[in-house]
């Protein structure tokens, strides 16, 4: 495991529990610290199912969640 990353923290946004397996992977192989935030509805920006179009490419909305 890199020691690049030990100890420092990432902002993971979660509307449907995938914090439940990130967190641990984010933990136990980079050694990150992870604060969750629950007040944010990435669904806005369109869903993988199609529930929800996307609106915007691949790129501008991975730079708009982030």
């Amino acid at each position: 495991m890199s020691k690049l990353f030990q100890g420092r923290k990432v902002l993971l946004i979660s509307k449907h529990r995938k914090e439940e397996i990130i967190a641990p992977l984010f933990l136990s192989s980079l050694g990150l610290e992870v604060d969750l935030s629950l007040g944010n509805d990435t669904d806005t920006l369109g869903t993988f199912d199609g529930e929800a179009n996307r609106e915007l490419t691949p790129l501008e909305t991975l730079c708009k969640k982030c």
